[in-house]
């Protein structure tokens, strides 16, 4: 594996100093949105990480986490009802009695908490010279105009830790330390446990690992946390949870994915050409496969690594029949790898495309299917600051402790 040569961009100091004005700003305005909507009854924030907790609260007192209304009525894919594994109620049980206001606050700041780690841990690789400051202002300034990610801190949804799981597989993808390796697919078999669509990760990392071996520590990690993720589960509640989970896999099977917030390429392609729910999931089908097939080929084709990893990640996002438009939050790791390693002539361009996304993941409010235009223009700020044979360098020549 291999890393860019570091060189310097900071952000003048005006504009340093108006990032962190807008990200306070910013905050500010999340921050007193989400009070508003918690205030009113029945709250209208947090809603996700309610419905945990409602799970949480069913395991504490010994029942099922699933509502067993669920378990026999036909269901849309907007239904709102807990369909995580069993593990995730039982890992929440312990803090189920706390009020929804102060987790949703906990919530939020250690998902940003993660951003800003993973952020900071990528400059250490990536751009070592430049600043913690310059790094991390642009970053926590731009984070809740990320539309994806602000909703996904609002709605206390499971994806909020995306940015921070991502961005450990992608630090270990560019040779992080033996520790850092173990915590990424600690991370990672969590993510695939709690939400399945990660799972094709692993695919990644078993075809990249037979030339960069350092990643099978990440594959075996990941598949030694979900294994004792289950194992655990199982010792404390038995097979019941897990034999309702399946019956409520079953019911999500048949659950109709035709809605315009579910911004799968084939709900979308069908619901665009007239298709009927039939022919939906037989594109969903063919689109699962493809994504499998872009992963396998982004492992063994793809010679900058974070390029490989990004197209790896998001199809990753397109192998269940529903994808949420919270779901592309996953990328902002790999939109600060590019801003961090962009070489001095690409700056402006890559800080104009990085931009452009945001501001397209901001047209998700009202039309969630412009999020995958901020995607493609992530995707084409990674690609365009990938490393020339003239870049690179040994990586033992800047390897850093894990």
């Amino acid at each position: 594996m291999e890393a860019t040569v570091p060189r310097r961009f900071a952000l003048p100091a005006p504009w340093l100093a108006a990032s962190l004005l807008l990200g306070a700003i910013c905050w500010t305005g999340i921050a007193t949105l989400t009070a508003g909507m918690l205030s009113v009854q029945p709250a209208e924030a947090g809603f996700d990480l309610d419905l945990l907790l409602q799970a949480g609260r069913r395991v504490a007192a010994g029942l099922s986490p699933y509502d067993p209304a669920n378990l026999v009525q036909p269901l849309h894919a907007r239904d709102l009802f807990y369909s995580y594994p069993p593990v995730v109620a039982q890992l929440l049980s312990v803090v189920a009695s706390l009020p929804l206001a102060a987790l949703l606050l906990l919530w939020g700041i250690a998902s940003v908490g993660g951003l800003l780690l993973v952020t900071e841990a990528l400059r250490r690789r990536l751009a070592p010279d430049l600043s913690m400051v310059a790094a991390l202002a642009p970053v926590l300034a731009a984070a809740p105009l990320v539309f994806p990610f602000s909703v996904a801190l609002m709605f206390g949804n499971l994806d909020a830790w995306f940015p921070l799981v991502y961005g450990l597989v992608l630090l270990a993808a560019l040779g992080a330390g033996t520790g850092t390796r173990v915590v990424a697919g600690i991370g990672l078999g969590t993510a695939v446990v709690a939400k399945l669509h990660p799972a094709s990760l692993v695919v990644w990392l078993a075809i990249r690992g037979r030339r960069e071996r350092a990643l099978w520590v990440v594959l075996a990690a990941t598949l030694a946390a979900g294994a004792v993720l289950v194992a655990v589960s199982v010792a404390l509640n038995g097979w019941g949870p897990w034999a309702d989970y399946l019956t409520v896999v079953q019911a999500e099977a048949g659950a109709l994915i035709l809605t315009p917030v579910n911004i799968g390429p084939a709900p979308q392609v069908a619901m665009l050409f007239g298709f009927s729910e039939g022919a939906a999931r037989v594109l969903g089908a063919l689109v699962a496969a493809g994504a499998l097939g872009l992963t396998a080929w982004a492992a063994e084709q793809s010679r900058d690594v974070v390029t490989s990893l990004a197209l790896a990640a998001v199809a990753s996002l397109v192998i269940l029949p529903i994808t949420w438009y919270h779901y592309p939050l996953a990328l902002m790791p790999f939109a600060i790898a590019a801003y961090l390693r962009a070489r001095p002539a690409q700056v402006p361009a890559v800080r104009w495309l990085l931009g452009a996304a945001v501001l397209a993941s901001l047209l998700a409010i009202v039309a969630p299917v412009a999020v995958w235009i901020a995607v493609a223009l992530v995707l084409v700020a990674v690609a365009r600051t990938a490393p020339t044979a003239l870049d690179r360098v040994p990586l033992a020549a800047q390897a850093s402790p894990a």
